[in-house]
């Protein structure tokens, strides 16, 4: 029988590396932000319709890579 779970899970099935995990993105995403500059949208945001999660399906950026 096959199970379809979210991401992190939740109950008995909450994942036990969330934390690291989300540590990981946290790190990965401070770094990448400091080495990029000038963020511009390209077009409006298209919003993701779900009764789970609220984000962006969508969201085009423009961006310069800073010089060091």
């Amino acid at each position: 029988m096959r199970r379809h779970y979210r991401t992190f899970g939740v109950g008995p099935h909450f994942c036990l590396g969330v934390h690291l995990a989300r540590l990981e993105l946290q790190i990965a995403f401070e770094e990448l932000l400091a080495s990029l500059t000038d963020f511009e949208l390209v077009e409006p945001p298209v919003h993701a319709v779900s009764m789970f999660n609220d984000g962006f399906k969508r969201m085009p950026i423009r961006f310069r890579r800073k010089r060091r």
